[in-house]
């Protein structure tokens, strides 16, 4: 049989090209912190996990299964990350998808990033030129589509800039390429509102729940590149960064003497819990 498939000019078996996640990015990721042999707020990824499947149409997977093969790729892991993915499976040419679908779960250990070069009590950050497009049924999910966030990280190139923040079309913030962003003015917290594009982080979600629980205000809204400027404080989160403080946003410099704010002390002690 003629060969029909060529990776590098290397001839590979065609299978390898009916993968939705690759020809289509149909699926859905998460990105998880290991510690010490156990996975940090596994329920909180698989209730985002099956809100992305109930949005994409994607069956839910055998959570309990998908568990038990964590556990067992994490068992012997101190301090890692955790890649899960969960796409629509394989298919040929076209956008359809069959009609039993037979979706594909993959799962990746590596080793945690090295953070040593940055001060993450006062990181470096600017904005980027980028500006995200709005498709709110898309919105909070973490698909697989993120060129976006592929030309926003690509925008610099300097070791010193941990983040870069994204805004929409009008010029409102949305969040940071890899992170959730958080505002404080005169002690009071907010967070972009996600309606119409960005990603609903974990870790967001985890501080809203802590607010709520704690009674930390914490408003979910809008917020202009004018807030940014009048910030006394600025913080990231993810799953993997946990929390982190801004010290620069392109020239603005901020006083990290400022307290922090009291949700934030919160959310940095709950982040890495099993």
């Amino acid at each position: 049989m003629a060969t029909t498939a060529l990776i590098n000019g290397q001839a590979v078996d065609n299978e390898w090209f009916k993968e939705r996640g690759f020809q289509f990015g149909d699926g859905l990721f998460e990105t998880i912190a290991v510690f010490d042999g156990a996975p940090c707020l596994l329920n909180r990824h698989f209730a985002r996990l099956a809100k992305g499947c109930d949005v994409l149409g994607l069956p839910h997977p055998d959570f309990d299964q998908l568990t038990e093969e964590i556990y067992q790729l994490c068992n012997q892991v101190t301090q890692g990350v955790l890649k899960l993915f969960w796409t629509a499976g394989e298919s040929e040419r076209g956008y359809s998808r069959p009609k039993a679908l037979s979706p594909k779960r993959i799962l990746k250990v590596s080793q945690w990033p090295d953070f040593a070069h940055l001060d993450t009590s006062s990181v470096s950050i600017r904005r980027c030129k980028l500006k995200l497009s709005q498709q709110p049924v898309l919105s909070g999910l973490k698909h697989l589509n993120r060129l976006e966030q592929v030309i926003a990280r690509n925008e610099w190139s300097d070791s010193s800039i941990a983040e870069g923040l994204m805004f929409d079309l009008k010029g409102n913030l949305v969040e940071g390429t890899m992170s959730n962003v958080f505002v404080q003015h005169n002690g009071s917290l907010s967070t972009p509102t996600l309606e119409l594009s960005g990603v609903a982080g974990v870790v967001r979600d985890l501080a809203i729940d802590i607010g709520k629980e704690q009674g930390h205000e914490l408003a979910v809204q809008q917020i202009s590149n004018e807030d940014l400027s009048s910030a006394e404080a600025i913080y990231l989160t993810n799953s993997i960064i946990g929390v982190w403080r801004v010290g620069q946003l392109d020239k603005q410099i901020f006083d990290t003497t400022v307290a922090e704010h009291g949700l934030m002390s919160a959310v940095r002690q709950a982040v890495y819990q099993a």
